[in-house]
């Protein structure tokens, strides 16, 4: 089978709120949404759902959504994914990691995943390119700091041994990074669309202000992500060259 017949695998590792996905759909279809100029056929699978993961050679490449769920929780059907995680490396099938997808990675391959001691990093802030990322063919073309979406309670606090750091924020050093050449992780939400992001804000704002945050500030602090929309179109046309 060639390259450009074989669809791109979203993998749901968990959903948005039910009262925002009514509205404006889930995880799998805002992804769906940003590369869907590409014109190329996409599969979903719930990994929650699916105890044996199919063979990796079967798509051009795997998209590993966001998830409320915890990586530190070690939950069955999450540690069911690293073998076949380790075997997509393997076979060189290109994997994007997503928030939970990117600390899920990290995790499997001999990273570090914890709390924030902070509370959590949600709004639109500013990631900043790496000096390696220059040469990296996912984000070189990318604007040497651009605006992303970000909700998150862990992060990745230590990178795989091999792997490339590629972005950061004011307060997440581990932004984005790259495994070898052909998997990479991204905690940023380049689906998120600006009305995705006020509903988070809106959604947790009690627990906002417990952590000593602004939910009025950070509203105003949303903007377009563009750049960062346009990683998800990068990346699946790499996995078609």
């Amino acid at each position: 089978m060639e390259t450009d017949n074989k669809p791109i695998l979203i993998v749901k590792l968990g959903a948005t709120f039910p009262e925002l996905s009514l509205k404006i759909g889930d995880f799998e279809d805002w992804i769906k949404i940003a590369i869907a100029s590409l014109s190329c056929s996409v599969t979903i699978l719930d990994a929650k759902a699916y105890p044996v993961l199919p063979e990796p050679r079967l798509f051009a490449g795997i998209i590993l959504t966001g998830s409320s769920a915890m990586v530190t929780d070690k939950e069955e059907w999450s540690e069911c994914l690293k073998p076949w995680l380790i075997l997509c490396a393997n076979t060189s099938i290109p994997v994007l990691g997503i928030c939970y997808g990117h600390q899920l990675l990290a995790d499997t391959f001999g990273g570090k995943v914890e709390a924030r001691k902070e509370g959590v990093e949600i709004g639109t802030v500013t990631i900043t390119r790496s000096l390696k990322s220059q040469s990296d063919d996912l984000f070189k073309d990318l604007p040497i700091a651009f605006s992303a979406h970000t909700v998150h309670w862990q992060s990745v606090t230590q990178l795989p041994p091999q792997a490339v750091l590629l972005g950061s924020s004011k307060l997440d050093r581990h932004h984005a990074y790259r495994i070898g050449n052909t998997i990479w992780g991204v905690q940023f939400h380049p689906e998120f669309s600006e009305t995705a992001m006020s509903f988070y804000i809106q959604h947790y704002q009690d627990q906002l202000i417990q952590e000593g945050k602004d939910p009025e500030i950070l509203h105003n602090m949303i903007t377009s992500t563009n750049a960062a929309h346009l990683l998800l179109k990068r990346f699946v046309a790499l996995c078609f060259n």
